[in-house]
């Protein structure tokens, strides 16, 4: 147990390759995000973790969200900054320089498939606040699929299955 979620390594697959790579369009990076994900399902690809950043500001809505009640889309057509979509859920963010995001594409298997959304959100979350208590020694899971620290939201994540 950690953080009061269990963990089951099951979920887990033997191998898992990974990579920066920051697109120079947030279209771009998020249609890679989706080459990976179909490249898994397909199962030409083994697991694959992605990092990177947007080097422009940019609005990038959950699947389900509405750009006309979560976005001011006229100030962002003022100052340039795009608004897209990508295939996940999870709510609508702002990334821009510094903030680094990441693309974690893993087979559904039996396992994933029979613990569900829910529990491998939590398996998730909890083995990121391990990973990162080393240098973040009070970070937390917090509600659905967030980590806060200082009682500070730092991270937001979303799933495709």
């Amino acid at each position: 147990l950690s953080n009061g979620v269990a963990h089951d390594d099951s979920i887990w697959p033997a191998t898992m390759g990974w990579f920066e790579l920051s697109l120079p369009a947030a279209t771009h990076n998020l249609a890679l995000d989706e080459l990976l994900l179909s490249d898994v399902n397909d199962g030409h690809s083994t697991a694959t973790l992605r990092f990177w950043e947007s080097e422009k500001y940019c609005v990038i809505l959950g699947r389900s969200n509405s750009a006309e009640s979560e976005v001011n889309l006229d100030a962002c057509r003022a100052d340039g900054i795009s608004v897209v979509r990508r295939c996940s859920g999870g709510g609508t963010v702002v990334l821009g320089p510094g903030c680094l995001a990441y693309t974690l594409v893993l087979p559904l298997n039996a396992n994933l498939r029979g613990a569900g959304i829910s529990s491998v959100t939590q398996m998730l979350m909890a083995r990121m606040a391990n990973a990162l208590n080393p240098v973040l020694p009070d970070v937390v899971p917090r509600g659905t699929s967030d980590l806060a620290a200082a009682d500070q939201k730092f991270s937001g994540n979303a799933q495709r299955w």
